[in-house]
């Protein structure tokens, strides 16, 4: 039984080690703050725990990184991929301002 008890709570002890690193993750993801942004954003990407609504979220903050960055293939591509996951007017914008940062008219008014 004791045994059974300390194996369940190194279990709840992981389980949380692993929320906070998440949780820095999201807070950094979610600050744009260059290169550790985009790493944090790229990690919660690649975390299958990582719901949709977050990874959705988690593109769009590393794709306004890439931008910053000056990135832009990259960025279209984080933009493009969100919109896949969950269409929403806002990331539209965020696309059609990076068209029209890349000079395409065309399809900054088509986002």
């Amino acid at each position: 039984m004791r045994i059974a008890m300390l194996v369940v709570s190194a279990a709840v002890l992981a389980a949380q080690a692993v929320s906070a690193a998440s949780l820095d993750d999201i807070n950094v993801c979610n600050s744009g703050a260059g290169e550790d942004s985009i790493a944090a954003c790229t990690r919660l990407i690649g975390d299958t725990e990582t719901g949709k609504a977050m990874l959705a979220r988690a593109y769009v903050n590393r794709a306004l990184a890439f931008q910053r960055k000056t990135d832009l293939p990259r960025a279209l591509a984080d933009f493009d991929k969100s919109i896949s996951l969950e269409p929403r007017s806002i990331v539209y914008a965020g696309r059609g301002r990076l068209y029209h940062f890349m000079g395409d008219e065309a399809r900054d008014r088509r986002s």
